[in-house]
């Protein structure tokens, strides 16, 4: 396992070297050195890290579920550096700032994005942009492990693009940057800066939703870029498997170019997921529409962006979202609960599972109605569902909303929040979202910003990974020697004053 910690943090110790040029071009000097600190701890961290004694030539089942939750434990708390020497914010709010990053969640408790550092605005970008995908799955496109498949699956993948997972993982990574470049292109000819094209294409496609702005997409007030933005984050919460068919039939099909982009094209209309995506956001839209106040074309605007950042996950905002009467709060947590496709940058619990979900509930229904005699075999679509698909779907979607539930009880018995607000915060946390219903900021309780945190993690493995490091965390201290126990009780003893129970 401590091979694996530290590849993967060797790795990811290049990133804080990415926005130094950023710091130079822009003459904020003062931020070159908590860069490369991050840069030296990582790598440091790194290497003590691979120094743990175990079998180095073997990745058991259990050291990719407990090593990858780990992973997303410490790589943000090095990259919390920058935010804490550069920003001057407190330790708990740089890590809540790069657990956000990392984890696309996109809540923030940034003072003051609109005069931070240009380079800190590029380093949460660029958290975001390798977050989406993962950052196993980076690694795994770069370094060679033996079963790189655990490490896949353990990062909350399934889907695969090709056979063998180092190819998928390289294919995710150019369809990834080819997205972005073209993304960063049509937003700097809508009118945005370079600099400000580049993060929001970077944010949107990871469906992280950080933005360069206060006001998010609200600050540019034009709804070409809120056309443009949609367009990445629902090509972000789309699985990547049918981008890369879509990208193979315009490179091989025959025939003329809007005949090979017809035909690409037709992989989306075949996508369950991707329909039934478009086709949530219709119907939220509408409902919300229909409750509104607004003139129809505001409404349409105002309230159909927030529902696709919503399932997309991304975050982005065109309006001031804590306004929005409570029934549109409820219609967006059950987005934010939902999400995008699998395989894709969204998180949540994903489309596919309540699709499976819902298959085995009309399959369980028609088995009571049919006749004795009859054979009923769950399908999706042409594919037979098989049992532990099912089983992963419910334990998936089950746990998840116990958490949802717990969180926004905590949040609301503890804090005294609304509970539609709180239910909303939590749902954004853990569905890696970014929407804000008002709780989240800089002077937000610290046990909200810790909730918040173990929510952003919990959500952003899809909780059965987070789960199985907890127990095993728990079944080593069980395992501790007894004089361990003895001296720890010993030392809590003397601290509280009472009598030594040694």
């Amino acid at each position: 396992m401590g091979r694996i910690l530290g590849m993967v943090t060797k790795v990811a110790s290049l990133l804080p070297l990415l926005p130094i040029p950023i710091a130079l071009i822009y003459g904020e000097l003062s931020c070159v050195t908590p860069f490369l600190l991050t840069f030296v701890a990582m790598l440091a961290a790194g290497l003590l890290l691979e120094r743990i004694p175990g079998d180095r030539n073997l990745v058991r089942p259990r050291h990719a579920i407990v090593s990858v939750p780990i992973l997303w434990l410490l790589i943000p708390l090095f990259t919390a550096i920058p935010f804490h020497l550069c920003e001057g914010m407190p330790w708990l709010d740089a890590y809540f700032e790069s657990m956000s990053g990392w984890t696309t969640t996109g809540l923030t408790v940034l003072p003051d994005v609109d005069h931070a550092h240009r380079s800190i605005l590029f380093w949460r970008s660029l958290e975001q942009w390798v977050g989406g995908l993962g950052l196993v799955v980076t690694v795994i496109s770069i370094l060679r492990f033996e079963t790189p498949s655990l490490l896949y699956v353990a990062e909350a993948r399934e889907e695969r693009i090709r056979p063998n997972v180092v190819n998928t993982a390289k294919e995710m990574w150019k369809i990834y940057a080819a997205f972005t470049a073209v993304g960063t292109l049509v937003l700097w000819l809508l009118g945005m800066s370079p600099f400000d094209a580049l993060n929001h294409a970077m944010t949107a496609l990871a469906t992280g939703g950080f933005s360069t702005r206060s006001d998010s997409i609200a600050a540019y007030r034009s709804p070409a870029i809120e056309l443009a933005t949609s367009i990445l984050m629902v090509l972000g919460a789309t699985s990547f498997v049918t981008h890369h068919r879509a990208f193979k039939t315009l490179r091989v099909h025959p025939g003329s170019g809007p005949r090979r982009l017809l035909n690409a094209l037709r992989h989306y209309s075949r996508d369950l997921q991707f329909l039934t995506l478009i086709a949530l956001v219709l119907l939220t839209t509408a409902y919300m529409c229909l409750h509104s106040r607004l003139p129809p074309l505001e409404s349409l605007r105002y309230y159909g962006y927030q529902a696709v950042s919503a399932i997309t996950c991304c975050g982005f905002s065109n309006a001031n979202v804590p306004d929005f009467p409570d029934h549109a709060k409820a219609a967006l947590i059950m987005l934010m609960i939902v999400g995008g496709s699998t395989a894709s940058t969204a998180g949540a619990v994903k489309i596919l599972r309540f699709l499976i979900i819902g298959e085995a509930i009309r399959v369980a229904i028609a088995r009571r109605t049919r006749p004795l005699r009859g054979v009923i075999v769950p399908k999706l679509q042409s594919r037979t569902l098989s049992e532990d698909e099912i089983i992963d779907a419910f334990a998936i979607a089950g746990s998840y909303l116990f958490f949802v539930v717990l969180g926004a009880l905590l949040l609301a018995g503890c804090y005294g929040y609304r509970p539609v607000d709180a239910f909303f915060e939590i749902a954004s946390a853990q569905g890696g979202v970014g929407l804000s219903a008002g709780i989240t900021a800089p002077d937000a309780p610290a046990g909200v910003k810790a909730l918040l945190i173990f929510h952003m993690w919990l959500g952003r493995l899809e909780v059965l990974p987070c789960l199985a490091t907890l127990y095993w965390s728990l079944t080593l201290l069980r395992r501790l020697p007894p004089g361990v126990g003895t001296l720890a009780r010993h030392h809590r003893g003397r601290r509280a004053g009472g009598p030594d129970l040694g």
